[in-house]
């Protein structure tokens, strides 16, 4: 982030609402680890459903 828009941010009264209804993922990674279970380990998003999108793929794979 740029140096000036983080200075603006930090100086706005921050408020937080907890409206999350799903959860979007955009490219994965290549199956290195679990991010399922990452994913699922996080309070906010625990419950939330899924969706996951890949804009390439891997011929390797």
């Amino acid at each position: 982030m740029m140096p000036d828009l983080q200075k603006e941010f930090s100086r706005a009264p921050f408020v937080s609402w907890n409206l999350a209804c799903l959860v979007l993922m955009i490219d994965t990674g290549c199956g290195c680890g679990d991010i399922y279970a990452f994913v699922k380990q996080q309070s906010i998003i625990k419950e939330k459903k899924i969706i996951v999108v890949n804009t390439h793929n891997h011929p390797e794979q």
